[in-house]
């Protein structure tokens, strides 16, 4: 359960609680806590260290933010869009997840690497190509997982 928690925090495009794709919930401001998973990865990620623990709320909130657009215009009020959408974000975290335990069996910490490694990755490629289709198959085409 643990583990899923955290990886909440680290969705590909997301980064945000399925809820939230569900029905749009507005944004967090200012001095609102987040929801509890991000609370608990930004806790255990940054600690004590207050500058890091706002970088990763803020990263949290603006990705949340991004893909909550993403879905109104993709989807609009179309309930059936949504649930697609909610159906192949958790079958991406499901296989994700699998090819973590199958690297890591139960040690913690090297999921947790990896995750972090995970979510670098994206948030790079997501700087890199933007809204543009042929960047992002080819950035999956490339960081395919090998069987």
């Amino acid at each position: 359960m643990r583990i899923i928690k955290i990886c909440l925090a680290l969705l590909a495009f997301s980064g945000l609680s399925m809820e939230a794709v569900a029905e749009p919930k507005g944004k967090h401001g200012a001095g609102q806590p987040l929801d509890s998973r991000i609370e608990q990865f930004v806790q255990k990620t940054c600690g004590d260290d207050v500058a890091c623990a706002e970088k990763k709320r803020a990263e949290y909130a603006d990705r949340m933010a991004k893909y909550q657009q993403y879905v109104q215009e993709k989807c609009g009020d179309d309930k059936a869009c949504r649930q697609e959408m909610r159906t192949k974000y958790m079958q991406r975290r499901a296989k994700r997840e699998e090819r973590i335990a199958q690297h890591c069996g139960d040690d913690e910490a090297c999921r947790d690497q990896l995750r972090e490694k995970y979510s670098l990755k994206m948030k790079q490629a997501r700087e890199k190509c933007g809204d543009k289709k042929e960047c992002w198959k080819r950035f999956y085409d490339e960081n395919k997982p090998k069987k």
